[in-house]
């Protein structure tokens, strides 16, 4: 089912956790500012490095030793059905405690700084799908943007991401549109007049089993000329040990938590059809699990890439 947008600037008072009651807002194009390209240092302290390895390692294994101790829906196998399914209504189940859950996860291993870095150069008119709970929230620099519009199919992570959102600005961005869409993202089809400037996704890929397809229709969606999605997801490390773990952990944990932990994200990128302007895969103690990603539809102009410095 697809409701229509939050006008927060309309009537920032009438803001509510109703999703029925989202009223539209129109989208005009604007034009993007070439920003840096994100830039993910490697000069961590070895001492945080350390702490941080042995923080991922331990919440892989509770989080298997969850899955396997937790009574399972007898319908599947998980050790011998390999098939994708589509798990992402687990979110509605899990809303309340996302963010205790994930929250010490992402501060340990540096996971909201990665969020910072991705979020904070966007200007123009700007897409997150996969809103989630709005973790992404408080790094956008919002003066910088025409407008945002935050999408997720799960009403209960939609209504905690709006209420984020009347905390972090109780009166509305006077020059920013900002909407709040309940919605699938293959279902999106509104967009500026001469698409997205940015798309956002973070830990998206992971929760649906057409990633590529997703990909793909995003890249529909952004100025064909200018635009450019960033991706921070996770799926397959650097090492076999790793990958032969997630994938013998994969399906419970997608009925645990909603999502798959095992994809080659490059892989999905290049079926998507987009082109990869960057892929970084930092923090060597993530094992090469979490990917940042910057790619772009084939008739991008390359003469206004973010340059390396």
């Amino acid at each position: 089912m697809v409701l229509a947008p939050l006008n927060v600037n309309s009537d920032f008072s009438a803001l509510e956790l109703n999703l029925r009651k989202i009223e539209s807002i129109p989208l005009s194009n604007s034009p993007t500012r070439i920003h840096r390209l994100l830039r993910i240092q490697s000069r961590i302290p070895f001492w945080v490095g350390a702490s941080a390895t042995v923080y991922t390692l331990g919440f892989y294994a509770f989080s298997v030793y969850l899955s396997h101790t937790k009574p399972l829906d007898p319908s599947t196998d998980p050790q011998s059905d390999t098939s994708e399914k589509d798990v992402s209504g687990c979110y509605n189940e899990i809303a309340n405690k996302f963010d205790s859950e994930v929250g010490g996860v992402e501060t340990t291993t540096l996971l909201w700084l990665l969020r910072r870095r991705l979020v904070s150069q966007v200007d123009g008119h700007v897409l997150e799908v996969s809103a989630g709970t709005g973790r992404n929230h408080k790094y956008y620099n919002v003066k910088a943007c025409k407008s945002i519009t935050f999408v997720d199919q799960s009403a209960p992570m939609l209504e905690i991401a709006i209420q984020k959102w009347k905390d972090l600005w109780p009166q509305p961005p006077p020059d920013t549109a900002i909407a709040f869409k309940r919605q699938a993202t293959l279902d999106i089809k509104e967009k500026p007049k001469n698409g997205y400037d940015y798309i956002i996704q973070s830990m998206g890929v992971c929760s649906t089993p057409v990633a590529a397809e997703t990909i793909a229709h995003l890249g529909t969606l952004l100025n064909q000329k200018t635009g450019r999605i960033l991706l921070l997801e996770h799926g397959r490390g650097r090492y076999n040990w790793i990958n032969n773990f997630l994938d013998r952990s994969a399906a419970r944990h997608a009925e645990r938590f909603g999502c798959y932990h095992n994809k080659d994200i490059r892989e999905i990128i290049e079926e998507s059809g987009l082109v990869i302007e960057r892929i970084d895969r930092p923090y060597w103690w993530n094992m090469g699990t979490v990917w940042v990603v910057e790619a772009r539809p084939k008739g991008w102009n390359k003469f206004k890439q973010w340059t390396m410095n």
